[in-house]
C-alpha cells in the first residue's frame, strides 16, 4: 500500500490573505479582530507561494497559526505519533533528515527508531519517510513549504521490513502497540496491509489493544486496490481503528480525477468490509503529495533532492494521525480533557464534509478529513462532545440535548465506541442513536448512508439534519445489547460552523448580516487585524454565534497561461518545472486582465504575471489578476550573468532571469505536427541571436516573465547518413544545413556527419534559404505504446514502433510528460502513445505521451507512397510519420504494404498543419491469406558472424526483405536477387542483441524470423582440453556459436538428439520453415553420422552454396563415417557447423568479389 498523507482541509478556519502588488488595496469591511469595530491597524501581506495543498484541504494551516484557536497554534506539540513502515531517512538518530531534526524547547522530534522485522532501520524505499513527513515534518529543508500536519508532534518509528524488503509486522501486533503505548504514542498510523477484505489476526488484536487502551487510536490506510468495490484490505476491517481512504489531487497531474479533491481516488479501496460494515471511515488527500525522501549519498541536501511525491492510501492515513494530533492536543490544553480514541474518531467524523451536505462522490464513507472544521466548531461551542467513560449497562439510556442555532448549516451527530472483540468481527455491544427534532420527527443511525430501520452492524453511528429546524433537538443514546458490563461511548453533535463565500469585494456587514460580530482572520499564516475591508472573491468565511472567522490564500505566478487538460480548466505557470503550482480554475472565477474584467482568457495573455486568489478548501482559483505587455523583436544579445536581455533596433535594455520561462512557437512542416520526443540539451531550449522573438514584461516590476522565439520546425527519420551539407529525412527530404550550425545527437556537441542512418532528427530552419541552423538528433527516442505501467516498482512495459516488447525501469529523475507540462506516473494510461527515450543503461530517462483517439477501423481507397498519405473509402486522409507502427500479422511491415481494398485499424494521433487530416500513430493491416496467384511466402534465413561483424543471407520468394535490428529506429530495405537469395552484412551497435527478418511479397504476403546474434564468451570450457576438435571447439565457443552446460562443460563425445541439433543450427539460420513435428524433425532420438551430413548438405543447398564435398573433416578413421549409422556427436555436429560458415563466407565473398 502507498503512503498517505495527511490532508488538513481549511474549512472553518482562518483566512490567509496575501498582499496585492501595488495598485491592488485590499477593500474596506467594518469588523475588528478580537474587538468591538474600529480599532484601526494596517496590514501588509507579501504573496507567497502555498504548494503543500494538503494542509489548506483539511484545515490544518489555520489551526496552527498562533492565538487564532490557541496561544502558540496547535501544531501538535506534546503529542508523539507512532508510525510502523520502512523506517526512517538514514535510520540514525543522530544523522536525520532535516525535517526530523530537534526542535530548541520540545521533546526530541524522533523519540526511538528500531526494526521489528529484524530488518534495517534505514529506509529504502522511501515508503516509510514520505509518511513521517506527512504526519510530522518540520518543512526546515523547505522553509516551512512541505511541513507535515502536525510539525511540532514527535515521531516513534517502527522497522517492520525485514533484510529480504519484505514488509513484515509482528503476527501479534500487539507487539507494536504495546511499546509505542508506553512511549505514549496515542496515535499509532499503519500505510500497510494485507489484500482481501476478510477480518484476520491484525484485525482482532487491534480491536482487542484498542479495547483495553480506550485512548489508542489506530489508523489504517484502507488500501490501493480501488476502483472495485470490497477491495479493502484485510486490516482495514477492524472495527476500531480508524480506516482511510485516499481523495484525489488538487494538482492537475497528480491523478486522472486530479483537481477535484472532493473525489475519492480511483485507486483507493472501497468497502463495505464483508459483513456489510462501513469502511473507509473517512477519506484524506492521498494523490501526488509532496513529502520527505531518504537523502542519498553524494547528492546535496536542498529542496529538490529532499522531497518526492507520492500516491496511496498510506499518504492518507499519514495526513488523518497528523490531523489526529492536532485534535487531541486541542482536548488537552484547551479543553483540558484527556480524550479517548472513540472521542477523536466521533469529532473527525463530525466534522468531515459528507456527501450528504454536498452531494459529492464519497458516499461509502462518512467523508472527507476536515480536522480544521471539527476543531473551530468545538473551541466556538457549536459542537458538543460528551467522551461517556463510565458508559451505559443494557437497556439504559443517556440522553442530550442540542439548540440549532442557524438554518445555513445542517444538524449532525456522531456516535462512536470501542467495541470489545469477535473472532468473525462482528458487533458485539450494540448501540443506537436516535435524534427526536422540535416537531417530533425521529432520525435513526446511519439513515443517510442507506442503512434501513436500526443499524446492528456499526459500531460509528451517524444522523445528520441537512435543513434543521429552529428549536431544541433531544439526542438518545441507546444501549440495546451489552454482553458484559457497561460500554463506554462518545458523541459529537451540533451544528458545524455557517459558511459563507464572498462574491468579491463584499462589505462584513453583509456576510455577517448586520449581526455584532468580531472577527477573526489570518493572512498568510499570521493574524492580522484590519481596520475595514471587504472581502476578495473567494474569501471562506464561517460564523459562529460570536464571531467571523474568514480564510482565503493568494498566490503570485510570475508566468501563467490558461488551459484544459483532461477536461478541466486550469491556471499553471508556464514553466514546466512549477506545474505543482497549477490551479483548477473555477467555473465562476473572475478575470481581470490589465486592469480590465474579461469573460475569457486570452490567448494573447500566455506569460502575464498573475495574483491567484485560492480557495483554500477546493484549491481552485477564484480571481485572477493579471498584467503584461508584449515586446517583438530580433534577439541581439542575452547576458545570462547580468540577466539582460537586449533587441537589435531597441535601445532598452530588458531583465531576464535566468530561469525565464521560454516558449517555442512553431511553425511545423510535414510531420512535425506530431509532438517529438524529448531531447536533452536541444536548441529550442536556447535562444539564438537573431532569433525572432516575442517577450512578454511584467509592467509592475519591469522584468521579462517569458521569451517567445518563433521557429520553423522540421523533423523525421534520417534515412542515410548525412553529408557535411545536408541530411535527408524521411517525410521531408534533402535539407540543406548552414555552416557553423549547432548539431546534437545523444546530448553530445558532434560533427553533421556523425549522425546515423535510423537517428530521429529535429531541426529549427531560418530564412528564405530555408537551412536548418539547429539541428538535434536522437539514436535513443522510440515510438511505442504503454503496455504496463506500475508505480510502485517504476517499471514501465511498452511495445515499440517495430512491435518489440520493452521492460525498462524509470530513473529517478525521469521527464515524464503529458498535456505538454510535467506528470507523474499515474498519468500515464495503458495504451496511450508516445516518446520513450532511454538511457545508455536501458532505462527511461524521459517520456512524452502524445494524446491518441480511440482505434478506428477504415478501408483504404489509395495509399500515396511519395506523401505517405491514406485515402479512405470516405475520403478521409490519414498521412503517416516516418515512425508509425505499421503492422501485419504482428510484424513490422513498411508502409508501402497499405493497398487499396485494404481493411486497416489505426490510432488517430496529431492533426496535419497541410491536410487537416489526423496522422496515424499506429496502422494494422487486417488480412492473413495469400493471394490465388502467388505460392505461399517463404523464408530462409541466416546470421554468420564474421569477426566482429555479422553477415545475414538467405532465400525467400518473396519481393522484399526488411531488416530491424533490436535496437533503434533503423529499418534496413534489402534487395531481393532474381533467383531469391539477398545478402547484408553489419557492425552490430553497443547493445544489439538480434535481428527481426520481415520478408513480402507483392501480394501482400509477410512472414518473419528473429536471428540472435551471438555472445562472445569468457573464460573457456573445462572438457576441451587434448580434444580432436578443441581448436574449432574453442573458437565457436569464444564466439558465442556454441553453448555449454551450467558447469561449463560442453560433454563433446555425447551423441547429439535432434533437438539439440535444431536448437545448434537454429541459433545462427533461424530456423527451418516446417515445425518441429514435421519431417527430420518428426523422427526422435538421436542423430546418425549420415543423417547429420544429410542435414548440413541440405542446409548448404537452401542457402545456395555448391554442395561439394566438405572440406577439412577429419581423418576417416576418426571420423566413423566408414559406419554411417553410428551416433553422431556433438562435436561432429559442432565442426560441421564451423565448416558451413566458413563455406557460406567464402561463397559469399567470391560472389561479391571481395
Amino acid at each position: 500500500m502507498e503512503r498517505v498523507d495527511s490532508l488538513r482541509r481549511s474549512i472553518a478556519l482562518g483566512l490567509i490573505l496575501a498582499l496585492p502588488w501595488a495598485g491592488l488595496p485590499f477593500g474596506k469591511t467594518a469588523v475588528a479582530a478580537e474587538r468591538p469595530i474600529g480599532t484601526p491597524t494596517t496590514t501588509q501581506a507579501k504573496p507567497e507561494l502555498l504548494n503543500d495543498r494538503t494542509r489548506d484541504i483539511i484545515g490544518a494551516s489555520l489551526v496552527a497559526v498562533p492565538e487564532v484557536i490557541h496561544k502558540k497554534g496547535l501544531q501538535g506539540q506534546g503529542e508523539v505519533i507512532a508510525i510502523a513502515d520502512s523506517g526512517l531517512d538514514s535510520g540514525d538518530l543522530n544523522n536525520l533528515h532535516p525535517d526530523f531534526r530537534n526542535l530548541s524547547g520540545s521533546l526530541p522530534k524522533v523519540l526511538n527508531i528500531r526494526s521489528w522485522a529484524g530488518g534495517p532501520t534505514a529506509d529504502t524505499s522511501g515508503h516509510g519517510t514520505h509518511m513521517a513527513g506527512i504526519a510530522a515534518g518540520t518543512g526546515a529543508a523547505s522553509q516551512g513549504k512541505y511541513r507535515g500536519m502536525a510539525p511540532q508532534a514527535s515521531l516513534y518509528i517502527q522497522g517492520i521490513v525485514d533484510k529480504a524488503g519484505q514488509v513484515t509486522p509482528p503476527e501479534d501486533i500487539s507487539k507494536l502497540y504495546e511499546p509505542a503505548y508506553k512511549a505514549n504514542a496515542y496515535i499509532h498510523v499503519n500505510g500497510w496491509g494485507t489484500p482481501g477484505n476478510t477480518y484476520n489476526r491484525t484485525a482482532l488484536e487491534t480491536d482487542r489493544f484498542s479495547f483495553q487502551h480506550r485512548d489508542f487510536l489506530a489508523i489504517f490506510g484502507a488500501g490501493n486496490r480501488g476502483p472495485d468495490p470490497n477491495s479493502l484490505t484485510c486490516e482495514g476491517t477492524s472495527k476500531n481503528a480508524l480506516v482511510v481512504g485516499a481523495s484525489v489531487s488538487a494538482r492537475p497531474s497528480g491523478s486522472s480525477g486530479g483537481g477535484d479533491v472532493q473525489q475519492m481516488a480511483e485507486l483507493s479501496s472501497r468497502g463495505p468490509t464483508t459483513d456489510g460494515r462501513i469502511k473507509p471511515d473517512l477519506l484524506a488527500p492521498g494523490m501526488a503529495i509532496i513529502s520527505t525522501t531518504p537523502r542519498l549519498a553524494g547528492l546535496p541536501e536542498d529542496e529538490a533532492h529532499l522531497y518526492r511525491r507520492m500516491q496511496g492510501t498510506s499518504m492518507a492515513a499519514a495526513a488523518t494521525g497528523g490531523a489526529a494530533a492536532l485534535l487531541r492536543q486541542y482536548y488537552r490544553e484547551v479543553e483540558h480533557r484527556e480524550p479517548s480514541a472513540a472521542l477523536l474518531k466521533a469529532a473527525l467524523i463530525n466534522g468531515a464534509r459528507s456527501h450528504v451536505e454536498n452531494m459529492s462522490g464519497y458516499e461509502n464513507t462518512f467523508g472527507l478529513l476536515d480536522v480544521g472544521r471539527s476543531i473551530l466548531s468545538l473551541y466556538e461551542q457549536s459542537f458538543a462532545s460528551i467522551d461517556e467513560k463510565e458508559g451505559v449497562a443494557a437497556e439504559e439510556k443517556k440522553s442530550y440535548e442540542v439548540k440549532a442555532w442557524t438554518e445555513k448549516a445542517p444538524l449532525k451527530v456522531t456516535l462512536a465506541w470501542t467495541d470489545p472483540i469477535d473472532r468473525e468481527g462482528r458487533l458485539v455491544n450494540d448501540l443506537d442513536v436516535t435524534v427526536i427534532a422540535p416537531d417530533g420527527t425521529t432520525y435513526t443511525g446511519n439513515a443517510h448512508m442507506g442503512v434501513i430501520g436500526r443499524d446492528r452492524k456499526n459500531n460509528v453511528e451517524q444522523i445528520i439534519i441537512t435543513k434543521p429546524q429552529s428549536g431544541t433537538y433531544r439526542i438518545i443514546v441507546s444501549a440495546v445489547t451489552i454482553a458484559r458490563d457497561r460500554q463506554p461511548f462518545a458523541v459529537v453533535m451540533g451544528q458545524p460552523l455557517a459558511e459563507a463565500e464572498s462574491a468579491g469585494g463584499a462589505p462584513l456587514q453583509d456576510i455577517a448580516r448586520n449581526q455584532t460580530l468580531t472577527l477573526r482572520w489570518v493572512i498568510n499564516d499570521q493574524v492580522r487585524k484590519e481596520p475595514e475591508v471587504t472581502f476578495p472573491k473567494g474569501t471562506q468565511c464561517y460564523l459562529s454565534p460570536r464571531r467571523i472567522y474568514a480564510v482565503a490564500r493568494a498566490v503570485r505566478l510570475r508566468s501563467v497561461d490558461v488551459t484544459i487538460i483532461g477536461g478541466k480548466s486550469y491556471i499553471l505557470p508556464t514553466e514546466p518545472e512549477l506545474t505543482d503550482q497549477a490551479y483548477v480554475l473555477d467555473t465562476q472565477a473572475a478575470l481581470t486582465i490589465n486592469g480590465q474584467a474579461t469573460p475569457l482568457w486570452p490567448s494573447e495573455a500566455k506569460g502575464a504575471a498573475a495574483l491567484v486568489w485560492v480557495h483554500p478548501g477546493n484549491q481552485k482559483a477564484v480571481q485572477i489578476d493579471a498584467v503584461y505587455r508584449k515586446v517583438e523583436g530580433r534577439l541581439e544579445q542575452w547576458s545570462v550573468e547580468k540577466k539582460e536581455l537586449k533587441l537589435f533596433g531597441d535601445s532598452k535594455v530588458y531583465r531576464a532571469p535566468p530561469d525565464i520561462s521560454i516558449q517555442t512557437v512553431t511553425k511545423p512542416e510535414g510531420e512535425a505536427c506530431v509532438p517529438g520526443p524529448i531531447i536533452a540539451n536541444r536548441p529550442a531550449d536556447s535562444v539564438l541571436p537573431g532569433s525572432q522573438v516575442r517577450l512578454t514584461i511584467d509592467p509592475q516590476r519591469q522584468i521579462v516573465t517569458q521569451i517567445e522565439v518563433v521557429r520553423t520546425v522540421v523533423q523525421g527519420l534520417l534515412i542515410k547518413s548525412p553529408n557535411k551539407e545536408e541530411v535527408e529525412l524521411e517525410g521531408y527530404g534533402a535539407l540543406p544545413v548552414l555552416s557553423g550550425a549547432t548539431i546534437l545527437r545523444n546530448g553530445e556537441k558532434v560533427d553533421l556527419r556523425e549522425l546515423r542512418s535510423g537517428d530521429y532528427v529535429q531541426a529549427n530552419l531560418i530564412g528564405q534559404e530555408r537551412k536548418a541552423y539547429g539541428v538535434v538528433a536522437t539514436s535513443q527516442s522510440l515510438w511505442g505504446k504503454i503496455v504496463f505501467a506500475s508505480a510502485k516498482d517504476k517499471m514501465i512495459y511498452f511495445t515499440d514502433q517495430f512491435q518489440r516488447l520493452h521492460r525498462c525501469e524509470l530513473k529517478a529523475d525521469a521527464l515524464l510528460q503529458r498535456w505538454d507540462m510535467p506528470v507523474d506516473l499515474t498519468t500515464i494510461p495503458i495504451g496511450a502513445w508516445g516518446w520513450i527515450t532511454l538511457g545508455s543503461d536501458n532505462n527511461i530517462q524521459a517520456l512524452r505521451i502524445v494524446e491518441s483517439e480511440a482505434p478506428r477501423m477504415a478501408l483504404v481507397q489509395q495509399f500515396d507512397k511519395r506523401k505517405k498519405e491514406i485515402l479512405t473509402n470516405k475520403n478521409e486522409r490519414i498521412p503517416l510519420f516516418s515512425l508509425t507502427a505499421v503492422t501485419k500479422q504482428g510484424l513490422p511491415v513498411p508502409p508501402e504494404l497499405i493497398t487499396a481494398g485494404a481493411t486497416i485499424q489505426w490510432s488517430p494521433i496529431a492533426e496535419s498543419s497541410t491536410t487537416g487530416g489526423q496522422y496515424a500513430g499506429a496502422v494494422t493491416i487486417a488480412g492473413t491469406g495469400k493471394p490465388a496467384n502467388e505460392s505461399t511466402l517463404t523464408l530462409n534465413a541466416s546470421l554468420i558472424p564474421v569477426d566482429r561483424q555479422v553477415f545475414i543471407l538467405g532465400k525467400t520468394n518473396g519481393s522484399d526483405i526488411w531488416i530491424y535490428p533490436s535496437v533503434g529506429n533503423e529499418k534496413i530495405h534489402v534487395p531481393v536477387l532474381a533467383n531469391g537469395e539477398y545478402a547484408w552484412w553489419t557492425e552490430p551497435v553497443p547493445g544489439e542483441s538480434g535481428y527481426q527478418i520481415v520478408a513480402t511479397s507483392a501480394g501482400g504476403q509477410v512472414v518473419g524470423r528473429y536471428l540472435t546474434i551471438p555472445r562472445w564468451n569468457g573464460g573457456e570450457l573445462k572438457d576441451l582440453s587434448g580434444h580432436w576438435a578443441e581448436k574449432t571447439l574453442t573458437r565457436l565457443w569464444e564466439r558465442g556459436i556454441i553453448r555449454g552446460y551450467p558447469d561449463r562443460t560442453f560433454r563433446p563425445d555425447e551423441p547429439i538428439e535432434r533437438q539439440d541439433l535444431r536448437l545448434l543450427y537454429g541459433r545462427l539460420f533461424g530456423g527451418d520453415d516446417g515445425p518441429p513435428s514435421s519431417g527430420f524433425w518428426a523422427q526422435q532420438g538421436i542423430v546418425t553420422e549420415k543423417q547429420l551430413v544429410q542435414f548440413v548438405q541440405e542446409k548448404r543447398a537452401r542457402m545456395g552454396i555448391p554442395t561439394e564435398p566438405l572440406p577439412n573433416w577429419p581423418h576417416m578413421a576418426e571420423s566413423g563415417l566408414s559406419k554411417p549409422d553410428k551416433a553422431a556427436t556433438r562435436a561432429r555436429a559442432a565442426v560441421l557447423l564451423d565448416e558451413l560458415i566458413q563455406s557460406i563466407e567464402k561463397h559469399k565473398k567470391a560472389e561479391s568479389g571481395r
